[in-house]
């Protein structure tokens, strides 16, 4: 997963910089917005996606098969009606959208039809090819996991290329081939399943008990990821609104560099889900518990490792990757990163209760506190704010879901509070007071440049690991990681 973390990272920079440079300032916000207005909806494909993977998780911990593949037969089902449906609602909005409100140059009005079009496209075959991701993550195949994604990585960077040199309009172009690649993804993770997951596949059957418990589950993350994704692309929509495409793609380049570097605690969420998840089905309180405090520090020693020498070279990197950047980009990015702050280490609780089944309040409570971001965000950027402003909000908001969350755990799961903030909080502000300030006095001494890149870099990560490997774990947990260095 790893190696896949920094072959991707690697690939999608370049993506960037290449798609950036073919595309323009203009187009590349066009793109931004258009596709949010698809992305929009992913909250409904998302809710039925983590049910999948819950419920698959736990028949595979109680070792059921049968049951095991009447979740995956029903899940595949739901997907399928769930695609039809929701393409009918997007293609009636998008077009009403496109149409009557979205401020575009009306030469390229056209041309944006295309990439909706497209962008449904993607989205459809996404939502297919979910129930089959979310089998092979349940099964814990990383290792084919991560070799589909530096395909698609490389399919996506092939696309980039194309683009220099296509012959017709390159922003549909650009759309066109991101969905012949989501296409040729969807293909493998369905092949996959048929050839290499033979107790597990599809029946011709239907399970009414199943939709009902898919329905609820889902329902209930329906209301976060509803949020989730409100906050994500009304923010896009509201910066084209009221700050206009420059913005946008400044924004478009914030996004790219949020979601490569979460992409480390991504991968790292992704192999413990399962396990929590198992180990929760399997009353086995203890490692479950064990868990939840050891991968919540790993998890946020592993954002470190890239946060804090980016952060203090940002703008050098930006024009290293891109040369010329839309304004303010840095200032969006060191924002969001505020944001991925409290993601990190709060992961394993949310897996925590998602592993419970009983999600209502929860859900509930972070639904609402997402959603009062909208508005907050939307009032700042109508009175003239800035977007770093519009960021900052929706990284408060995730620290209040934080708070709220960690305590409610206590009554959910029986997690004692203070043996999380000694075995979790405190080491975690531990390691980051030992491994921040001297990178820190390092960049305010020297000038932006290779000299200060590489050795922030080496400083930095030497602390975190150092830190975090003989500060932030116990000796346990140490022994146990040192171990796989041996092998």
């Amino acid at each position: 997963m790893y190696i896949r973390l920094f072959i991707v990272t690697i690939i999608n920079l370049i993506i960037s910089r290449i798609v950036l440079k073919a595309l323009g300032f203009e187009d590349f916000g066009l793109y931004s917005v258009v596709g949010s207005m698809v992305v929009l909806f992913g909250f409904l494909s998302g809710a039925l996606r983590q049910a999948t993977a819950r419920y698959l998780s736990v028949e595979l911990g109680k070792e059921d098969n049968e049951g095991l593949n009447q979740v995956f037969s029903m899940a595949i089902n739901c997907h399928l009606i769930l695609a039809g449906i929701l393409w009918v609602i997007i293609e009636g909005i998008g077009i009403w959208y496109i149409q009557c409100k979205m401020q575009v140059d009306p030469s390229r009005l056209w041309a944006v039809h295309c990439v909706f079009q497209f962008s449904l496209l993607t989205f459809i075959t996404n939502i297919i090819q979910a129930p089959f991701d979310a089998n092979i993550v349940a099964h814990e195949q990383m290792r084919f996991y991560a070799t589909v994604s530096i395909v698609e990585a490389l399919l996506k960077l092939g696309v980039a290329c194309a683009l220099l040199v296509t012959p017709f309009d390159r922003l549909i172009s650009y759309a066109a081939l991101i969905w012949v690649s989501a296409l040729i993804v969807c293909a493998c993770y369905v092949l996959y399943n048929r050839i290499k997951l033979p107790h597990c596949q599809y029946l011709k059957t239907w399970n009414g008990g199943l939709v009902k418990q898919f329905a609820s589950y889902s329902g209930w993350s329906l209301f976060v990821n509803a949020a989730d994704t409100g906050v994500m692309q009304l923010r896009a929509i509201f910066f084209q609104t009221f700050l206009g495409a420059v913005a946008n793609a400044a924004l478009g380049i914030a996004n790219q560099v949020f979601n490569a570097t979460c992409l480390i605690f991504g991968n790292f969420s992704t192999a413990f889900h399962p396990q929590i998840v198992k180990s929760y089905a399997a009353g086995d309180k203890d490692y479950f518990m064990k868990l939840i405090f050891t991968t919540s520090k790993i998890a946020f020693f592993l954002f470190l490792l890239p946060a804090v020498p980016l952060l203090l070279n940002l703008p050098f990197v930006l024009k290293i990757w891109l040369g010329d950047y839309p304004p303010l980009t840095a200032e969006y990015i060191t924002a969001m990163f505020i944001f991925a702050f409290f993601d990190t280490f709060q992961a394993p609780l949310w897996h925590a209760v998602y592993a419970t089944g009983k999600i209502r309040t929860h859900q509930i409570m972070m639904g609402t506190i997402k959603l009062l971001v909208i508005p907050l965000m939307w009032w700042v950027l109508s009175r003239g704010d800035n977007g770093q402003m519009a960021i900052l909000i929706w990284a408060i908001g995730n620290m209040t879901c934080a708070v709220v969350r960690t305590i409610y755990c206590h009554y959910l799961i029986d997690l004692d509070l203070g043996l999380y903030v000694r075995r979790v909080i405190v080491p975690m502000i531990v390691v980051s007071v030992i491994a921040v300030p001297l990178p820190l006095w390092m960049a305010m001494k020297m000038e932006s440049g290779w000299g200060l890149l590489i050795g922030s870099t080496a400083l930095s990560v030497g602390l975190i690991i150092a830190a975090g490997l003989f500060v932030g774990l116990t000796k346990n947990e140490r022994q146990i990681i040192l171990s796989y260095t041996k092998k």
